[in-house]
């Protein structure tokens, strides 16, 4: 007879052993590899971030070019009604902004609104008490 084919029995105990320990390993592997092995995520920031000190310094009876130095151009103005500027942020935290504890910021969570009269002044701001909450 040929050793080549000869394979050595093993016991049950050793066979439910190895079982075990491959199971245990395998399970280990796949728990913990989910964990490390993650596809990396970029933050997405999008749109105009308008910082509280920039809020302070805003106030009725600016002007639009002051409200441009101190803001930046607006994310988004109305083509039928010019006298409005939206400015709007949102954030997606990625692999290093869930690591640092940072949440996402939605929409509606970061949207300014204002408004100039005829004179080019601000006579309104909508939306100034969401970015002080």
């Amino acid at each position: 007879m040929n050793s080549f084919l000869h394979t050595p029995s093993h016991s049950p105990q050793q066979l439910s052993k190895l079982l075990l320990a491959t199971t245990l390993g395998a399970t280990l592997a796949i728990t913990s590899g989910c964990s490390w092995l993650q596809v990396y995520k970029i933050d997405i920031p999008q749109g105009n971030l308008v910082t509280i000190d920039n809020l302070n310094n805003l106030h009725l009876g600016m002007t639009q070019k002051e409200v441009l130095l101190l803001l930046g151009s607006p994310t988004f103005v109305d083509t039928l009604y010019t006298n409005r500027w939206d400015y709007i942020y949102t954030y997606k935290a990625g692999t290093f902004g869930k690591r640092e504890g940072k949440s996402d910021i939605s929409k509606n969570q970061r949207h300014l609104q204002i408004y100039f009269g005829n004179d080019n002044k601000i006579n309104r701001i909508v939306g100034k008490d969401n970015f002080l909450k």
